[in-house]
């Protein structure tokens, strides 16, 4: 009996270890914060979708769904997973400079299902007309029109992502925003400085750092369940969080990426209420010390129960220097060279072509290909040393590549004095017909987990059932909750395609269609989440397209808070 119970504790401790990232919900989140002063860090900007209240009620309006900051130049720096989405048909824009004073809670409520939407203006978030309850529809921070936002008619025309941040993730997460030339000619006194060097954060280590925004100032928020009101803050707000190593955010595993991530907060792991924290809605605002900006809101677990993560702006320098040059028309070369996709093997050649538009020569230099994958080499380089203007030059690029794998790697460059960076990207995949399952050995360590038992108990006849119960746990433990599936997740206008069902689900930013599953009983579908939506954006409906199976022609949908609907193929006809 001794031996079952070391067995099961040796067992679930090492499962533990490897789940420790998955235990809670992985949640965006400022907490414990105060309002800013009017006039206070006018580099401040707000992120704003457009919208309109159905049921007649007339006027639009401008959601604040992330945060940014001014940098110069008609520039904004934030969060990649804010504007992800964003195409040139999204009504979109921005507000630049601290706008608490324009900004007004709207809190809507659909009496029935059926009835139109009512909607009312309050200055008092804690208790909006008729309080908070389970026909609560929705509310929104609200910047009226005409308050001072810059319009783009073309948003995603005027945006530049990162082109190793991968939809859904967490890493390089950053993006540039272009207002238009001379828009934000009044803040350029006000812009905010951006950290050059790791240093810089280094030297803050247990001291406090400035975060600031008008996210959700409740713990208690999920924004996987709608359940629960996300209450924003209508004025800006600040909050002293401390700066901390990499090993602080140990806890987050692979999901934390020490080259490209900063780790600073105050939780209070049993008593959250009681931590300092920045939470949904602050995504892409500023983490910044003096006039200094060091990192951008991007992620982390629920509010102020852990520390919050960063993107590090200082190891995003080059392609922010990169990004900016291409923007303002200065330089005129690729962000990143695509080498295509191959079949067990790539075999591809591309040149990389850059071309000074500055108005005056520069000198190029310290190139660096360090970071290149096996089978992708620079074979000539003609861009070292002055340029002139106007001129051009080429870099000579090779793929013979055999391993198998998506590559987004990059190499930099001097221009000047500034550093600047480039992706190449390239992709080698299985050829079909091969192993429906994938991994990076022969030997899994859930394998090595189940065997475990059966080592340790050997010679005895306990061995099989040791075996049967460690693995019941094992697989138990592979879901956020042990003795109880995901709930389904609430599903909003949904209608029946060509495609399948269309639907619209409620995300802060990083939900993909990977990250949904359809799941079918009989003649019912409910739709479940795999995994949380980790990013900080402000809740919003994002719209998904997936296929249903052909065997039905009507189908249920279960959803357990607010909404049922039930659509049906024949509508089609």
């Amino acid at each position: 009996m001794r031996r079952i119970v070391t067995a099961g504790l040796v067992w679930l401790a090492l499962v533990g270890a490897g789940g420790l990232v998955w235990a809670e919900d992985i949640q965006p989140r400022i907490i414990n914060g105060n309002p800013v002063t009017t006039g206070d860090y006018l580099f401040f900007t707000s992120l704003l979708l457009g919208y309109e209240w159905e049921g007649g009620i007339s006027g639009s309006h401008w959601n604040p769904v992330c945060g940014g900051s001014y940098v110069g130049n008609d520039l904004v720096l934030t969060a990649a997973h804010c504007v992800d989405d964003i195409s040139n048909s999204t009504v979109f824009a921005i507000a630049v400079g601290n706008k608490s004073d324009d900004l007004e809670y709207e809190f809507c409520k659909r009496l029935t299902n059926v009835s139109p939407v009512t909607c009312d203006t309050t200055a008092d978030l804690d208790s909006p007309p008729g309080g908070f309850d389970e026909d609560d529809f929705t509310g929104f921070l609200a910047l009226p029109e005409g308050s001072g936002e810059i319009q783009l008619s073309s948003p995603r025309s005027k945006m530049l992502l990162h082109p190793r941040y991968v939809s859904g993730s967490f890493n390089n997460d950053v993006a540039i925003i272009y207002l238009g030339q001379g828009a934000g000619s009044g803040f350029e006194t006000d812009k905010v400085g951006l950290a050059a060097s790791a240093s810089q954060w280094n030297n803050l280590f247990n001291n406090p750092v400035t975060v600031i925004g008008h996210g959700n100032t409740d713990t208690i928020s999920n924004a996987n369940d709608t359940s629960v009101e996300t209450i924003p803050s209508a004025k800006l707000l600040e909050v002293a969080v401390t700066a901390k190593s990499d090993s602080a955010c140990d806890g987050y595993g692979s999901n934390y990426v020490d080259s490209t991530m900063l780790c600073a907060g105050d939780p209070e792991p049993f008593n959250p209420t009681l931590g300092k924290d920045s939470c949904q809605g602050d995504s892409g605002g500023p983490l910044f010390s003096g006039s200094v900006q060091l990192g951008i809101v991007s992620w982390g677990a629920a509010c102020a129960s852990a520390n919050g993560v960063y993107t590090d702006v200082a190891a995003m320098r080059p392609w922010i220097n990169a990004a900016s040059r291409n923007i303002l028309n200065d330089y005129d070369f690729p962000l990143s060279v695509n080498f295509g996709t191959g079949s067990e093997t790539l075999s591809s050649s591309r040149s990389w072509t850059f071309k000074n538009t500055s108005g005056s020569s520069i000198t190029l230099g310290s190139f660096s290909f360090s970071q290149l994958p096996t089978g992708l080499n620079m074979i000539g380089n003609g861009c070292v040393g002055s340029l002139a203007n106007g001129a051009s030059c080429t870099v000579q690029f090779e793929a013979n590549m055999s391993d198998v794998g998506n590559y987004r790697r990059p190499f930099q460059f001097q221009a000047g004095s500034e550093l600047l960076e480039v992706t190449l990207l390239a992709s080698v995949s299985r050829a079909t017909g091969g192993s429906r399952f994938s991994g990076g050995g022969a030997l899994s360590p859930w394998l090595a987990l189940f065997a475990l038992p059966l080592v340790l108990f050997r010679k005895t006849r306990k061995g099989p059932l040791a075996l049967i119960l460690m693995s019941t746990l094992g697989l138990a433990a592979c879901s956020s909750n042990p003795f109880q599936s995901e709930p389904p997740e609430v599903v909003f206008n949904p209608t029946i395609s060509d495609q399948g069902l269309e639907f619209s689900v409620i995300s802060t930013g990083c939900t993909q269609e990977n990250h949904l599953l359809l799941r079918v009983k009989g003649d019912e579908v409910e739709v479940v989440r795999t995994e949380p939506d980790m990013c900080r954006a402000a809740p919003q409906l994002k719209r998904f397209v997936m296929p249903l199976p052909e065997q039905e022609s009507v189908w249920h949908l279960a959803n357990p808070v607010r909404y049922s609907n039930r659509v049906s193929r024949e509508a089609l006809n």
